[in-house]
C-alpha cells in the first residue's frame, strides 16, 4: 500500500499535472500533500496543498494557490478544457498513502488499518486490546525506508508493521 511519493502517480499525464503543481505551490512558498486526477465529466483535479511550517494551508493560501495555478491549466493543451480544479488543506486527519506522507507524520498519532488480523502477525509484542483486529492507533516513532515497515509505540510498547501489511492509515488526534 504505502507507495513512494511519485509512484503514487499512475500515468505520465498525472506526473505532469504533479511537476506543474508543485513549481507553482514552491514559488508561493507552499508545498504539494497529494494530488488526485479523476476522469469524471468534467475531469477533476484535486490539489491538496500545505505550508511546510503549520504544517497546513488557510483559505488564503488555496486562494493564492489556485489564482497561481489557473493560467497554466487555461494555457497548456494537454490538460483537458473545462477541467474542475478543487484546492484544500490535507487536514488534520490527513490520509497518508506515501513514503513521504509517513516522514510527515513522525512523532505523530496515527491510526493504521491492516490487511492482516493483528494477533496472527504480531502477537508477542502487541498489547491485548489490539489483538484480534485489523486497526492500531499510536505514535509513529520511525519510518524503516530500507526495511518496508513503520514502528510506532502502542500503549507502552514498541511494534513494527510492515508496509505490505497496511491497508490504510491517517494522521489522529491524541
Amino acid at each position: 500500500m504505502v507507495l513512494s511519493h511519485l509512484n503514487q502517480l499512475k500515468s505520465e499525464f498525472e506526473m505532469r499535472l504533479h511537476s506543474i503543481c508543485l513549481n507553482v505551490a514552491k514559488g508561493i512558498g507552499l508545498d504539494i500533500y497529494d494530488l488526485e486526477y479523476k476522469t469524471t465529466r468534467p475531469p477533476l483535479l484535486r490539489i491538496y496543498i500545505f505550508d511546510t511550517n503549520s504544517d497546513t494551508a488557510t483559505i488564503e493560501d488555496c486562494v493564492r494557490f489556485d489564482e497561481a495555478l489557473t493560467p497554466f491549466i487555461e494555457s497548456e493543451e494537454w490538460i483537458p478544457k473545462g477541467i474542475t480544479l478543487e484546492v484544500s488543506s490535507p487536514g488534520i486527519y490527513r490520509t497518508i498513502k506515501t513514503l513521504y506522507h509517513f516522514q510527515r507524520a513522525l512523532n505523530k498519532v496515527i491510526s493504521v488499518t491492516t490487511n492482516v488480523r493483528l494477533d496472527q502477525q504480531y502477537a508477542p509484542e502487541l498489547p491485548k486490546r489490539f489483538r484480534g483486529g485489523f486497526k492500531v492507533k499510536g505514535k509513529l516513532l520511525e519510518v524503516k525506508e530500507d526495511e518496508n515497515m513503520i514502528s510506532m509505540q502502542l500503549d507502552d510498547k514498541n511494534i513494527s508493521i510492515k508496509f505490505d501489511d497496511i491497508k490504510r492509515a491517517n494522521v489522529d488526534l491524541d
